[in-house]
């Protein structure tokens, strides 16, 4: 279902195949679920309800974009702008401007920022891709 949402990665991990990561993050008892939200590299302790309802409705609300290029009428007008300038500009500036971006990833910064940071990596990301 979120397979066409660049801002929702589902991936499974064996601790007993990758001790190393599961110690990193605190990984101790099973299962555990994490998620990575905005650029966090420290990652987060899922804590809600464990059936496919819960989570679906946690990636919905908390991590899923939201804007999709597909849908470009259902984003937000400041999405949208943006979109429409880089698209035009074309494909090689639209990909300089995806790598800027992703180097500013991990700095520090206002979470508004980081989260427009974000939407803009995600529609970038999107129109490299297609």
């Amino acid at each position: 279902e979120y397979k066409e949402d660049t801002s929702a990665n589902i991936a499974h991990l064996d601790c007993t195949a990758h001790q190393s990561l599961c110690t990193k993050y605190g990984v101790s008892g099973y299962p555990t679920l994490k998620y990575f939200k905005n650029g966090d590299t420290e990652g987060a302790d899922y804590k809600s309800g464990r059936d496919l309802g819960s989570l679906k409705t946690f990636v919905d609300d908390e991590l899923a974009s939201g804007c999709l290029i597909a849908n470009i009428d259902d984003c937000s007008e400041k999405e949208q702008k943006y979109f429409k300038k880089w698209n035009e500009k074309g494909a090689e500036s639209m990909k300089a401007e995806l790598e800027r971006l992703q180097g500013m990833t991990g700095k520090s910064m206002k979470a508004e920022l980081k989260k427009w940071l974000f939407s803009r990596i995600n529609l970038l990301k999107q129109s490299v891709e297609a």
